[in-house]
């Protein structure tokens, strides 16, 4: 029987064995596919980076054009300390936004394409941010942020060229552990990835259908939404609640001055100038106060370089004026000139586009003398 035991125990042990050396995997088989799962995490995790940065650029700039379509612009200019806001400038932070949606989703999916577009683009944007605001008075913080942002599509561009070339390298290798490598890193959008995308582009198009279908990116064009502002001794409309004005005094007249006040908004700009004083200057040059109107303000649109198409005279709240009309680089334009006291006022309208003129008659007609 003892035999019989020994011979049973060195069999058990020979068939131990040989399941042993089934269970062993190839070392270098192994080691091949440790480092091109290790390679496909970190090409993938950077790639991801640069698509949650351009997702990021995209709601960012989405959130901003919604709540300039979708909140009233007074409310924003009160809560930026009554800074001028012109709204249409929204649709310009929604299609900006819903590009760089769109290039999110190609870089997800690993677009060599959509990453350089996303990342020269951006660059563009923050040298021109850079040129525009003056490289003394840029904000440090955002400065930071923009160029971390800027770092990470560039990472994730390189990223993404090797992920292409890990692919290349691996996709016709006959290990089947290799294959399911590739696969597991294959760009996959998760349910709340795919609704977050939605959500943000149904803002953006929500946004655009609204301004449009409100006039919400005809900044101006409403003149019924223009504001009342009294300078001096006339009041008028003016398109945006703030209105800056400068004094410059004239030491040749007594008490002489130039008083100008402006106001613009997208749909139009205008100009409010009192020569004040300047009454007296007619009879010092032995020209009546009509004559010397004529003579000041065609030397303004001479100076300011307006193509004079047309010319008119007529009364407004009782008092004379001489108006000309012309194109100030490119815009539709209008000056018009009248005398209160021994003020002369030069008013001025430049309008976007040539359907915007019957603002100019809006505004002239808004003039109240109220001395």
């Amino acid at each position: 029987m003892e035999p019989q035991n020994n011979t049973d125990s060195n069999k058990s042990e020979i068939e131990s064995n040989t399941n042993n050396e089934n269970d062993i995997v190839n070392p270098a088989q192994s080691q091949e596919v440790i480092d091109a799962d290790n390679a496909f995490e970190k090409v993938t995790e950077q790639v991801r980076s640069a698509a949650s940065a351009t997702m990021f650029i995209s709601t960012i700039n989405v959130i901003i054009g919604a709540a300039l379509a979708f909140i009233p612009v007074h409310l924003i200019s009160e809560f930026l300390d009554d800074i001028p806001i012109d709204t249409s400038i929204g649709l310009g932070y929604i299609i900006f936004g819903l590009i760089f949606l769109l290039m999110s989703i190609g870089v997800y999916k690993r677009s060599r394409l959509c990453i350089i577009i996303a990342m020269l683009v951006f660059a563009a944007d923050t040298a021109y941010i850079f040129i525009s605001d003056d490289l003394l008075n840029l904000n440090i913080v955002g400065t930071i942020f923009r160029v971390s942002i800027l770092v990470g599509l560039i990472c994730g561009f390189i990223a993404s060229l090797k992920y292409h070339s890990l692919v290349k390298r691996h996709r016709k290798s006959d290990n089947s552990e290799i294959l399911a490598v590739i696969d597991k890193y294959k760009s996959k959008m998760s349910v709340l990835l795919i609704v977050a995308y939605i959500i943000i582009g149904s803002v953006g198009l929500g946004a655009i259908a609204y301004s449009f279908m409100t006039g919400g990116f005809a900044s101006g064009r409403d003149f019924e939404t223009w504001t009342e502002h009294h300078f001096r001794d006339v009041m008028v409309r003016v398109p945006s609640a703030h209105v800056q004005e400068e004094v410059e005094r004239i030491p040749e007249i007594p008490g002489g001055s130039i008083v100008i006040a402006t106001s613009e908004i997208r749909a139009a700009a205008v100009s409010l100038s009192a020569y004040v004083g300047f009454g007296d200057v007619a009879g010092m040059l032995n020209l009546t106060v009509a004559e010397f109107e004529h003579t000041l303000l065609e030397s303004v649109a001479e100076e300011i370089g307006l193509y004079i198409t047309d010319q008119s005279r007529g009364n407004m709240s009782g008092v004379r004026y001489y108006e000309i009309r012309g194109v100030l680089d490119t815009y539709p334009a209008a000056f018009r000139v009248f005398t209160v006291g021994d003020d002369i006022y030069i008013f001025s309208i430049a309008v976007e586009r040539d359907s915007d003129v019957e603002l100019i008659d809006s505004f002239f007609d808004s003039v109240v003398i109220v001395r």
